[in-house]
């Protein structure tokens, strides 16, 4: 950050003037940074994330995989407070709402007008239900398209809990 910021300095009349701290959330944990700063407060490095966002995308990403692999609010909220990043019970029901809303608006999205083929393929395996407490047979459904300029999409994947084998 500070090559960027001397960089930034070449090119512009402004004048280094020594650094604020920031926290970083990001898959490991929570990182503890000392940001470079200029005197007329206008250069922002360029790896940290857009403004007001205390997380980067691989912590995104293992909040969603976290949930999406069946752990509860509770043991979501542990392991968060071992990495150093403590959040309320309100602040991780905010973050599952937000992405289950993100998961339904991406299953039921329509598919684009310029899709020629759609390939649908399944993944048929057994999951233990928490609630039931017993072993259900349940297939993963994916649905890919392609469209005029030869680019894949994935397009939705959708689970279905089947009767048995």
């Amino acid at each position: 950050m500070i090559s960027d910021r001397n960089v930034f300095l070449k090119n512009n009349l402004d004048a280094g003037h020594g650094y604020y701290s920031r926290s970083l959330n990001i898959s490991l944990g929570k990182l503890s940074l000392n940001v470079p700063r200029t005197r007329e407060l206008n250069f922002r490095p360029f790896i940290l994330p857009e403004r007001y966002k205390r997380g980067e995308q691989s912590y995104t990403n293992l909040l969603e995989a976290l949930i999406v692999n069946g752990y509860s609010p509770a043991n979501l909220r542990e392991l968060l407070y071992e990495m150093g990043l403590g959040y309320s019970k309100n602040e991780v029901e905010d973050i599952i709402e937000e992405l289950k809303n993100r998961y339904y608006s991406f299953v039921q999205k329509e598919l684009p007008a310029d899709i020629f083929v759609v390939y649908i393929d399944g993944y048929r395996t057994e999951m233990r239900d928490k609630e039931q407490r017993k072993v259900r047979t349940i297939t993963i459904y994916a649905v890919i398209g392609i469209d005029i300029t030869w680019n894949k999409t994935l397009y939705g994947f959708y689970i279905h809990t089947g009767v048995g084998k």
